[in-house]
């Protein structure tokens, strides 16, 4: 019927790349680690972070929130060459992002101006993706809002916009030409 997206996460080498530039961001891409490793389970964690930083992974299996705050304490969480082209872990995260949507399902995509974990540049990219795949998508940047922020927006909003689906009503859409 759709798929309402909030900030999503979408291409995962670009994403990483970004929050490992950013101090906050270590835990989440420890817990993103996880995830990639279960696509391709020779990867070693290791081979991607520090011996600090692997003290943390324990708390991946008590949730996001615990692997979030303690990731974000880091100081030096990632080999530095981690993510270098030739490395396993980056080879790992570009076969997971080579895909290519097909299909029409429609989309609502709420995203804020002001979000570092999930940059609006890499959104509006995924936006050109669906539209160009034949999707009708709904794009709403909103000024101002950071990735918790546009919550509310989106909240307020999909409810309406998922019952028009199960209406039948067509979805609306602002894809570029």
């Amino acid at each position: 019927m759709g798929t309402g997206l909030i900030a999503p996460a979408t291409r995962i080498r670009d994403l990483t790349l970004n929050s490992m530039r950013h101090k906050g961001l270590g835990g989440y891409v420890i817990a993103t680690l996880r995830g990639i490793q279960a696509a391709h389970p020779n990867l070693k964690f290791r081979d991607f972070l520090t011996a600090e930083a692997m003290e943390a992974l324990p708390m991946l299996a008590d949730g996001c929130w615990d692997i979030w705050s303690r990731g974000s304490q880091l100081v030096n969480p990632y080999q530095p060459d981690a993510m270098a082209a030739d490395r396993v872990w980056s080879r790992a995260m570009a076969a997971i992002d080579d895909f290519h949507p097909t299909g029409t399902m429609p989309y609502a995509i709420f995203q804020g101006t002001a979000d570092d974990t999930v940059p609006p540049a890499f959104t509006r990219r995924e936006w050109e993706v669906l539209c160009t795949a034949g999707s009708r998508v709904l794009y709403n940047e909103i000024a101002g809002r950071d990735h918790g922020s546009i919550v509310a927006d989106a909240a307020r909003a999909l409810p309406r916009w998922f019952a028009d689906r199960f209406a039948g009503k067509p979805a609306p859409d602002n894809c570029p030409s």
